[in-house]
């Protein structure tokens, strides 16, 4: 209000766009301190007091943002689709799209993800020079998996891969890519090979996130053990994952949350496999992996470790 106040004496153009903005962030200011009557009826008052201003046309964003954190994302999506009607020209307009396509989806039903897709359609054909296009085929992909179109969404990753080969994050549409023609192995063996090749071109990207490689690595192994290769899986997993990133001092420093899931991941599947095989020595050490070195799923590994016994877990941490 202070602010407000002392531009009155500002050329008409600064003056607005301050009293614009300044009147967006008390509306932020009041969902904050959880006034949320009066912060919907002050974006009202931007809306109206400064209706082509670049602080209106977020509004919309704010206070579909406000109803997303309280899972409200019914009310939240039509803010958004509005704000692409009434300002299609705007930069937030694509921004807009996107996140009204990740409302949708937050619901969770196979016409959300309809709806979802077509979203993300219409962001693309609209808006084909933004630079969400890479991440809106990539949500893209994602709903067509959800929704069982493997074929549909092998295409869209191939797209990202062939058209956006220098993007910082072409290697996680290569992931996806991966994941997608595993999903189609059982009908098909090509699909198979094409799935293993891409996971092991990753895994051993030294300028990949160790995160990413950590990933492609478990897939890998579990790739090959469904094709019954389990002696190449257990060394996969145990020589090309765990000895490498884990065992590995600067590597393991490295590892975030994703890393971490999936090196556990890595490690109860190997212990698994080697418990099949009555390799129960092999077995152990797999899970008490997990225990030594914090990694999630410790009481999934405690379970399979007090199997052996009740003085197994003790013997190995």
């Amino acid at each position: 209000d202070a602010l407000v106040a002392d531009g009155e004496k500002l050329p008409e153009a600064l003056k607005a766009e301050i009293g614009s903005t300044a009147a967006l962030l008390k509306a932020e200011a009041m969902f904050a301190l959880g006034r949320e009557p009066d912060a919907l009826g002050q974006l009202q008052k931007v809306r109206s007091d400064f209706p082509k201003s670049d602080a209106a046309v977020y509004s919309y964003i704010v206070e579909a943002d406000h109803y997303a954190k309280h899972d409200k994302t019914v009310e939240a999506q039509p803010l958004l689709t509005k704000l692409v009607d009434e300002f299609p020209g705007n930069t937030y307009a694509p921004y807009a799209l996107y996140q009204a396509a990740l409302q949708a989806e937050r619901r969770g039903q196979d016409a959300n993800y309809i709806e979802a897709n077509k979203l993300i359609e219409q962001l693309v054909t609209r808006y084909p020079r933004s630079d969400l296009v890479f991440y809106a085929r990539l949500k893209q992909g994602d709903l067509l998996r959800k929704l069982n179109q493997f074929p549909q969404a092998q295409q869209v990753y191939e797209t990202l891969v062939n058209n956006f080969s220098q993007h910082s994050d072409v290697l996680v549409a290569q992931l996806a890519l991966a994941e997608c023609h595993n999903a189609q192995a059982a009908a098909d063996p090509g699909h198979a090979e094409a799935a293993a090749t891409l996971f092991e071109h990753l895994r051993d990207r030294g300028d990949a996130p160790v995160d990413l490689r950590v990933e492609a690595g478990y897939n890998l192994g579990y790739t090959l053990a469904r094709r019954s290769q389990v002696a190449r899986a257990q060394q996969v997993w145990w020589q090309d994952v765990v000895k490498a990133f884990l065992l590995n001092r600067d590597l393991a420093a490295q590892l975030g949350a994703k890393g971490r899931y999936w090196m556990a991941r890595t490690l109860l599947e190997l212990g698994a496999s080697f418990e099949q095989q009555a390799k129960l020595e092999e077995a152990r050490n797999a899970w008490s992996l997990i225990l030594k070195t914090k990694l999630p799923g410790e009481a999934l590994a405690r379970a399979r470790l007090a199997r052996f016994g009740p003085n197994a877990i003790a013997e190995r941490t």
